[in-house]
């Protein structure tokens, strides 16, 4: 099936690059450095496949990808909230997941609302939630208070994850799985990058790590479910 040939192709891309990067790259750049740029690669290249899929339709499916502009921009504003705290932290290469990873999430938004302008309507609560982003965002700005800032930017993540999670299980073809799985093993070179390793660092990325696979297997458990040849009654 395609997406196995997908993920086959995607795992054999990422090892061919483990095998060049340690003879080539490696030798000369350093362990933090080196795993800072493999977060950026994996990061890029997953948002990169995501948008394609807002604009070519799957093999066999005729629904394209429709990111919700407002989820997207309440994503930037936590993610460059986590980004900010791991910068004043010194975590360096490790920082640069997150930077990327923010600034994408404001470009899929944009992209979204410019494709799908005339579908969208955006309730208060909406409105609501991404004004509670950028109170956050601003927060940090004023108090520079880590610890408590990286919690609450995470908790708002994890919260943010549900209307995504109840649309992919009603709808598994209305998103990509490809890319939450980009999403959830940039983590882990993010994580080994961080030079400094603490709580306030790391916590926004374990988050991400989590639900992003999760959100990967239940799409994938869905299209596998909803793919399954009906029994007919004899």
């Amino acid at each position: 099936m395609k997406k196995y040939r997908v993920v086959q192709t995607t795992i054999s891309a990422l090892l061919l690059f483990g095998i060049l990067a340690d003879v080539w790259i490696y030798p000369h750049i350093g362990q933090k450095l080196f795993l800072g740029y493999l977060s950026v690669v994996v990061t890029v290249g997953g948002y990169l496949l995501y948008l394609a899929s807002m604009y070519k339709h799957e093999a066999g499916h005729q629904k394209l990808v429709k990111p919700h502009p407002l989820s997207w921009v309440m994503f930037g504003f936590l993610t460059l909230t986590g980004w900010m705290v791991q910068e004043a932290s010194g975590a360096q290469a490790g920082s640069w997941c997150l930077g990327v990873t923010g600034a994408f999430c404001f470009v899929i938004a944009a992209a979204s609302y410019l494709k799908y302008r005339s579908e969208w309507r955006f309730t208060r609560d909406e409105w609501g939630a991404v004004a509670g982003g950028a109170i956050l965002f601003s927060f940090y700005l004023v108090t520079k208070s880590a610890a408590l800032s990286a919690t609450l930017a995470t908790g708002a993540g994890f919260v943010l994850y549900w209307p995504t999670v109840k649309k992919g299980w009603a709808r598994p073809y209305s998103d990509n799985p490809v890319n939450f799985t980009f999403n959830s093993v940039k983590c882990i070179p993010a994580l080994l990058a961080l030079s400094v390793v603490t709580y306030s660092t790391s916590v926004y990325l374990w988050m991400l790590l989590v639900m992003n696979g999760l959100v990967a297997l239940m799409l994938w458990a869905r299209r596998g479910y909803l793919e399954r040849p009906v029994e007919v009654a004899a």
